[in-house]
């Protein structure tokens, strides 16, 4: 796939098994066949240390090294895009 060559801090399965992927160069969300990969725009592109999915809000927390905690919520164009290049 296209996923930056950078370390995966963390790893969370969303709704449909997409894949949330906390890198060092920000916060992925991915296929769950691995071969499409989006940069979450909306988040720093920073190192993100830890992620959390909430399925009821349907918000990705992201905690970053000294830069704190952002949130944004899963919008279902997202969801559309990455479940079609299954």
């Amino acid at each position: 796939g296209n996923l930056p060559q950078a370390p995966v801090n963390d790893i969370v399965i969303g709704p449909a098994g997409i894949l949330f992927v906390a890198t060092d160069a920000g916060v992925y969300a991915g296929a769950p066949s691995g071969r499409l990969w989006l940069r979450l725009g909306h988040l720093p592109l920073a190192p993100v240390n830890d992620i959390e999915f909430n399925a009821i809000s349907g918000r990705l927390f992201a905690a970053t090294f000294g830069r704190g905690v952002y949130s944004t919520r899963i919008v279902p164009a997202v969801q559309a895009r990455l479940l079609g290049a299954r």
